[in-house]
């Protein structure tokens, strides 16, 4: 079920961070990405299920590493 439109980006802003994620992306450009809640996103991160590191106390996500934990969660992969 799609999350209600993100207020802080546009719908260019949105089609384009779904089109092609950013390198390292906040909790807001996550949530964007994968389509969900910032709030489930931060309770993923919290359960590690997605890597993340701290810089300044900012919460960052490395593609690569969302590319992998997404892999590691696919139940049927095909």
């Amino acid at each position: 079920m799609p999350t209600k439109p993100s207020t802080k980006f546009s719908p260019a802003a949105i089609a384009a961070l779904r089109e092609t994620p950013p390198w390292v992306m906040g909790v807001d450009e996550l949530a964007v990405v994968l389509d969900r809640s910032e709030r489930s996103v931060r309770d993923d991160l919290r359960r590690g299920r997605i890597p993340y590191l701290r810089i300044g106390g900012a919460i960052k996500v490395r593609r690569g590493d969302l590319e992998k934990a997404l892999t590691r969660l696919v139940r049927n992969p095909a």
